[in-house]
């Protein structure tokens, strides 16, 4: 099958810039635990990747959680299409919108990924990467601070016209819709942002969403 132009980009990188980004998500992970406060007292810690771009990511993965928890780690990795994963370990193809099977994971954890789905989708994603954690459990979303979207206009930064990868299918993430739902459904959750310099060709921006059960 035919990759997407999505998925064919991340082939066509090299070694070294999976590197680079296996570098960011380090910080990331690492920051997220920290912040959160995120201890689980099962082993193998059960991790639930939702959506991943290159399969390099999906060893990456795991050695990154086993890393920063200092345990095993059973690792999943739901994505809708998975012909790009194909040979990696743990891959089960899924689509994210929709209830999550194999639960309960002690930690699911969504990266860039909520910008490849409609708008009126993302909250079907939240709850579900909720719904599926066990007790104690904590959700990790991570967003590129221009894919966010805001009813503030100071924290309205995201970039319609020039933020698109040359595709016409990039939508934006409003966190004041996604704030509301959680607060109304009363779910924990604390967010902030996050740059990582001197790692990519640029610093990158990102933002995190956490959410605690």
């Amino acid at each position: 099958m035919k990759l997407s132009d999505y998925h064919q980009h991340y082939v066509e990188r090299s070694d070294e810039q999976i590197v680079r980004r296996v570098a960011s998500k380090r910080l990331e992970i690492k920051e997220a635990l920290q912040q959160s406060g995120f201890v689980s007292k099962n082993n193998p810690v059960r991790v639930a990747i939702l959506g991943c771009a290159d399969k390099r990511f999906v060893s990456a993965y795991k050695e990154l959680f086993e890393e920063a928890l200092k345990t095993d780690v059973n690792l999943t990795v739901f994505d809708l299409t998975i012909d790009h994963l194909e040979g990696a370990a743990g891959v089960v193809q899924q689509d994210i919108t929709k209830p999550l099977i194999g639960g309960p994971f002690d930690i699911t954890f969504a990266h860039i990924v909520l910008k490849f789905i409609k708008p009126e989708l993302h909250l079907s994603v939240f709850q579900n990467a909720y719904d599926v954690l066990s007790d104690g459990g904590l959700a990790v979303f991570i967003q590129g601070k221009e894919e966010l979207q805001s009813d503030s206009p100071e924290e309205n930064t995201y970039l319609p016209e020039t933020y698109k990868y040359e595709r016409n299918d990039i939508h934006p993430v409003n966190l004041t819709t996604i704030r509301q739902y959680l607060k109304e459904n009363s779910i924990k959750f604390l967010e902030f942002n996050q740059v990582h310099k001197n790692i990519e060709p640029v610093d990158i921006e990102a933002h995190q969403l956490l959410l605690m059960k």
